[in-house]
Order: structure tokens, then C-alpha cells, then sequence
């Protein structure tokens, strides 16, 4: 027979290493997934302004507006633009948490 210990009582403990290894993982999915909305979003900026000026300018005006103030591929512009800087800072912060506790 063999010998089992008693579970009870026995905490997982969350190491740093781990969480960083998770918050970089998610970061990367994010940014991979909301990458190619950024890009074509931008693209029609450019795409229906007169110039590429204008299309920037256009691009900045979105971003800086409120997020309710905004409609249609504007919207989706300011939404996967937040998304993937989210997904930076999180990869960021895998990286830093993997780099210090690994």
C-alpha cells in the first residue's frame, strides 16, 4: 500500500516567474490579434483622407477625441489601438517579472 500525505492544508503559491510567464503570453496574444485592426484601420485613414498629412492628422484627431465622441472604423481605430498598447504593457510586464524571478 502506499502512503499518501494528507492535501489539506496545502497552499499553491503564485510565483512572480509564473504570473510574468501568463501577463507575457496574454500580452503577445493581444498585440497579435489586434495588430492587423490597428494596420487596417489606419489604412483607411489614408486611404480616405486626400494625402497621407491628412490621413495622420485624421489618425491623431481620433485618438485624441473621447472615446464616445467617436463612430464607425473610429471607434475601431481608438478600441485596437488601446488593445494592442495594453498588450505591450503586459508583455512588458512578463518580460520584466521572467527577467527578475527566472
Amino acid at each position: 500500500m502506499s502512503q499518501r500525505q494528507p492535501t489539506r492544508g496545502r497552499r499553491h503559491s503564485v510565483s512572480p516567474a509564473r504570473v510574468g510567464a501568463v501577463a507575457q503570453q496574454a500580452g503577445l496574444v493581444a498585440v497579435v490579434v489586434t495588430l492587423p485592426l490597428v494596420v487596417g484601420t489606419f489604412a483607411g485613414f489614408l486611404a480616405s483622407a486626400g494625402s497621407p498629412l491628412a490621413g495622420l492628422e485624421a489618425a491623431t484627431r481620433t485618438l485624441n477625441a473621447a472615446p464616445t465622441v467617436s463612430t464607425g472604423h473610429a471607434t475601431l481605430f481608438q478600441l485596437g489601438t488601446y488593445a494592442l498598447l495594453a498588450g505591450c504593457w503586459s508583455a512588458g510586464l512578463g518580460l520584466l517579472l521572467d527577467g527578475l524571478f527566472d
